[in-house]
């Protein structure tokens, strides 16, 4: 595996469950060893200064044990202490991190006392607080509200315009179209694709996708057969209500003509990040 990630860019991390992603950012921060090879972090060889990470990188695991039984303003004040922050300095970060995350009635309480989505946001300050140049964020966004949701994105541009690189683990594709610049794929334990999401973008100038609906699912099995035999360009994933076809922008009409025959609703749009992520996990070749 060979991973750079520039600075001064938000980077997706894709893939399904079990790929790895977790694995490979428990390793960059230093809480795995590797089997093999060398992983360098801001600079810092992982392997051999571990101790120096904490100062350089802002690390929210998708569970944030270790956190549970300290109080928020303390886990706060002491992680921008340890930061290099002086002790005026960082009870104005705390201050400040807490107003924006609307959390200040939480400062006093322990983790472990929190819910689900406030636990989230403590750990996301935690992550943040002292701008550590270097963010690795697991699920950020998983139990936030939506207008916590806003904020945090937020945040994270203003953190990339500040120069900050954020290394971002998600299952949440519409979320990561909007807000990274780079997108990496994983599976099993590779990467299978690492672009930025302006170049996949381009890529897909020439495609389509067709998504047609039927309440039937007969006459989705019907489609779905005639599609799958018809041309390798053809890129076809279903559920019980919905197929999705991905093809060259030339076959469209001729690909409505045949659902026409069907009783449903037909729908024609560019590939999201979600169509072009199915695809490249299947055959990362085909929008080539």
């Amino acid at each position: 595996m060979n991973l750079s990630v520039p600075r001064g860019e938000i980077v997706g991390l894709l893939g399904p469950n079990g790929a790895g992603k977790t694995t490979l950012a428990r390793q960059v921060v230093g809480l795995l060893r590797p089997d093999r090879g060398r992983i360098i972090t801001m600079g810092i060889d992982v392997g051999s200064s571990v101790h120096r990470l904490p100062s350089v990188v802002g690390y929210l695991p998708q569970r944030p044990w270790a956190l549970l039984e300290h109080v928020v303003s303390d886990a706060l004040y002491y992680t921008a202490r340890l930061r290099g922050l002086s002790r005026t300095a960082a009870r104005t970060e705390c201050d400040r991190l807490m107003e924006t995350f609307g959390i200040e009635s939480l400062g006093r309480k322990r983790f472990e006392s929190l819910s689900g989505g406030e636990v989230r946001l403590c750990a996301l300050a935690v992550a943040l607080v002292a701008h550590p140049p270097l963010l690795i964020l697991d699920e950020p966004t998983n139990d936030l509200a939506p207008e916590k949701r806003v904020i945090l994105w937020r945040v994270l541009g203003e953190w990339k315009q500040g120069g900050g690189t954020v290394l971002l683990i998600s299952h949440n594709l519409l979320e990561v179209e909007q807000n990274v610049d780079r997108v990496v794929l994983m599976h099993q334990g590779r990467i299978q694709h690492a672009e930025t999401l302006r170049s996949l973008q381009e890529q897909s100038v020439g495609w389509r996708v067709i998504r047609f609906r039927a309440l039937s699912s007969p006459v989705l099995e019907n489609a779905v057969n005639v599609f799958l035999r018809k041309s390798d360009q053809i890129h076809v994933r279903h559920d019980r209500s919905q197929v999705s076809i991905t093809c060259p922008t030339h076959m469209v009409e001729e690909i409505v003509r045949a659902l026409s025959v069907y009783r449903g609703d037909i729908e024609i749009s560019p590939p999201s990040l979600e169509d072009l992520y199915m695809q490249m996990l299947t055959s990362h070749d085909t929008l080539r």
